[in-house]
This record gives C-alpha cells, sequence and structure tokens, in this order.
C-alpha cells in the first residue's frame, strides 16, 4: 500500500512530505466521501446516510487494488 493508510485524518505530515518528494501525492486520488446528516423521520436518527454511506466505503476498499495511491478525506 502505497500509504500508511488509506484515511487521509490518520497520516502524520512526514507521510505527505515523503509523498511529496516521490511523486506519490501527485498520483494520488482524494476521495470525498459526502452523505446527508439529516432527520429522516422520528423512528430513525440523523446520521443514517452517512451510516449507510461508511458500510459503502467499508465494502468498496478491500475491492481495490492495494497499489492504487488514494486517500479518503474525511
Amino acid at each position: 500500500m502505497p500509504y500508511a493508510s488509506r484515511h487521509w485524518q490518520e497520516l502524520r505530515s512526514r507521510d505527505f512530505d515523503a509523498a511529496r518528494a516521490s511523486g506519490l501525492a501527485a498520483r494520488t486520488l482524494a476521495i470525498l466521501p459526502v452523505a446527508a446528516v439529516e432527520q429522516h423521520g422520528p423512528h430513525l436518527p440523523l446520521d443514517v446516510d452517512a451510516r449507510l454511506l461508511q458500510g459503502v466505503i467499508d465494502a468498496a476498499l478491500p475491492l481495490l487494488p492495494e497499489e492504487l495511491p488514494l486517500l479518503l478525506l474525511p
């Protein structure tokens, strides 16, 4: 895996410095997952859409090649 983690917020500034110096940063795909936080009715929590999106992310990440340089943004 090009990065220690695929989650941007888990990396340190030295990880970004190394990625920039090696050219990895220029090849990295940044993904911004976006979901609504809204009321769907009194029977559901506000973060239903965010939870569903997290499920999609959790299912998709293992299917992607480890050598694919990508970072999920918070």
